[in-house]
């Protein structure tokens, strides 16, 4: 069934059981690791998803790193996972953040 393709899902692309991928919600409280979101986001047909993290990994060493809502999983990987890019656009945002815009 649907529980059964789920697990073989996340098995296969993370190496989790669907128990250990619930077990990591519970001890998130269903938030997202960055945002404190509970809001899972958009799936990639855009149906909004309620309650469903991403499982975020480190793509090097391929280690789960926490479960995130969709938005944050997309903007680590859209940085590669660079925190010097991230820090350089905190400055960035810091420099404006009192500026009106054009």
């Amino acid at each position: 069934g649907k529980l059964a393709q789920r697990e073989s899902n996340i098995k296969f692309a993370h190496g989790l059981t669907l128990k250990e991928y619930y077990r990591l919600f519970a001890f998130q409280e269903g938030h997202c690791a960055i945002c404190d979101s509970i809001d899972g986001g958009y799936s990639s047909n855009n149906n909004f998803i309620r309650d469903s993290l991403v499982i975020d990994h480190n793509h090097k060493t391929g280690n789960v790193r926490g479960l995130l809502c969709h938005r944050h999983n997309q903007i680590l990987g859209y940085l590669k996972d660079s925190a010097q890019i991230l820090q350089s656009a905190i400055l960035y945002l810091n420099k404006y953040k009192n500026e009106n815009m054009l």
